[in-house]
C-alpha cells in the first residue's frame, strides 16, 4: 500500500508542477537567424535571465531573408515563463572561408543581451496561457508563441508570432527587412 501511495503522490506532484509551469507563462519556441552579409556567427554561449543555459546554440550562416533558415529551439523558457532576456556570446568570421582552430579562437568575441519579455504584450501572454490551460490532458496546446531573434549588422532584432495549429494568428515586433 505504501508503494502505491508513494506513486500516487509522485504523480500528483508531477501534475501540479506541470500546471504551475503552464500557469507561469506561455513558454516559447525560439528561432534565431543571421542576415549579416558575408559573416558567420558562432555562438559560444546562450543563457536566459534565470541562468538557464541553451544546450548547443551552434552557429548561423548568413541569409538574405530574416524569416528563413537559422536555428529553432523549443522549451527555452524559464519553467514556462518568458525570460526577461537571453544573453548570447559569439564570435564572427568571414563566411565561406576555411579557418584553423587557432584563428577561430582568436576571432573577436561579442556579447549581447536581447530583451524578450518587454517585447511581448501581456494580452498575448494571457491568450497563449489560457489556451494551454484549456487543452485536454495528454494533448498539445492549440496556441503557442514563437519568438524570433535576428542578427543584423550591429544589432539583434526581436519579433514574435502566435500560432494556432499551423496558422499565424498575429505577430509584431521589430521590422525585419530583407538584406540585398
Amino acid at each position: 500500500m505504501s508503494a502505491i501511495r508513494t506513486l500516487l503522490c509522485a504523480l500528483l506532484a508531477s501534475i501540479c508542477s506541470t500546471q504551475t509551469a503552464i500557469a507561469a507563462g506561455p513558454g516559447m519556441t525560439l528561432t534565431f537567424r543571421n542576415v549579416t552579409p558575408g559573416i558567420t556567427i558562432a555562438f559560444d554561449e546562450a543563457k536566459t535571465s534565470s541562468g538557464k543555459v541553451f544546450p548547443d546554440p551552434g552557429s548561423l550562416t548568413p541569409s538574405r531573408d530574416p524569416m528563413r533558415n537559422g536555428k529553432t529551439m523549443a522549451g527555452v523558457s524559464d519553467n514556462g515563463a518568458l525570460p526577461d532576456w537571453v544573453e548570447f556570446a559569439w564570435r564572427e568570421w568571414k563566411y565561406g572561408v576555411s579557418h584553423t582552430r587557432e584563428e577561430l579562437a582568436a576571432a573577436p568575441a561579442y556579447r549581447r543581451r536581447v530583451y524578450i519579455r518587454q517585447m511581448i504584450p501581456q494580452d498575448v501572454v494571457d491568450e497563449v496561457v489560457a489556451a494551454n490551460l484549456a487543452r485536454k490532458r495528454g494533448t498539445l496546446a492549440k496556441k503557442w508563441l514563437r519568438v524570433y531573434l535576428v542578427w543584423y549588422p550591429g544589432e539583434t532584432k526581436v519579433c514574435w508570432e502566435v500560432y494556432e495549429d499551423s496558422q499565424v494568428l498575429r505577430s509584431c515586433g521589430d521590422e525585419m527587412p530583407v538584406i540585398d
